[in-house]
């Protein structure tokens, strides 16, 4: 069963949570560790310069828009304690939402290092010896390999990004939601205006709809790219304005 293990108490714009344990079973949304708001409640900022655009255009748009906010900013993130046994153990993610990246690693007190698949060795994946792990790889997505081989916790800090398709049926209320049109509460508090400019970049660009419009197009597009740049920068360093520092790294 998950856990919620507090956060990040300086930073309320990028908010980082704990889970420990889980399994492939493991119901996030019944643990209550992300708090989720529904992207329709972004129209009201989308549909008044779109009148004419129907509902699932511009929830899908909204959602392009926070694919490509979460990229870039990085802002959606949380941390996970995985207990590793063996190569390919399973990062679990929520289902409406995805792994972009992972952002650093740990055993223990050492910073795991990256490394291709490609470049580790058969030594290096020989289960049979075990010692301190010094790197990280991956053979498929969402998974990790860990080498030299141990039976530890890794604590790995992820970027999250909304999932991908399409899942009716979850709102008996709404059946027209699609279960994937989801966005962290955050997103929603802080940057609402901006998810929608970037929707509008979309919706608007669309060519012979009676919406389309390439100047009001662009001027949102503008709009949205320069906050992306400023939210980046802003994101390294959080709203308690950090300082880079250097980390040492563990071979």
């Amino acid at each position: 069963m998950s856990i919620l293990s507090g956060g990040d108490p300086f930073d309320s714009e990028a908010p980082v949570v704990t889970f420990s344990g889980g399994s492939p079973e493991t119901d996030f949304d019944a643990t209550g560790i992300f708090q989720m708001v529904l992207l329709k409640e972004f129209l009201p900022h989308v549909l008044p310069h779109a009148p004419r655009c129907p509902r699932p255009i511009a929830e899908m748009n909204l959602r392009l828009a926070l694919t490509e906010f979460c990229e870039r900013t990085r802002l959606w993130r949380y941390i996970v304690n995985l207990p590793y046994s063996a190569p390919d153990t399973i990062i679990l993610a929520p289902t409406f939402a995805t792994i972009h990246e992972i952002r650093d690693a740990w055993a223990g007190t050492v910073q795991l290092t990256p490394v291709k698949f490609s470049e580790l060795t058969p030594a290096d994946l020989d289960t049979s010896v075990q010692g301190i792990p010094e790197v990280i790889s991956q053979t498929v997505e969402n998974s990790i390999v860990i080498s030299p081989h141990a039976e530890t916790t890794v604590r790995c800090t992820l970027i999250l990004k909304p999932q991908s398709g399409t899942r009716f049926g979850e709102f008996p209320a709404d059946p027209v939601q699609d279960y994937y049109n989801q966005a962290p509460q955050f997103v929603f508090d802080n940057h609402a205006e901006t998810i929608a400019h970037g929707a509008l970049q979309r919706i608007l660009s669309l060519p012979n709809q009676s919406f389309t419009n390439f100047e009001l197009s662009n001027y949102f597009g503008n709009r949205f790219a320069a906050k992306l740049d400023s939210l980046f920068a802003a994101g390294t360093s959080g709203q308690q304005r950090a300082r880079r520092r250097n980390r040492v790294r563990h071979f």
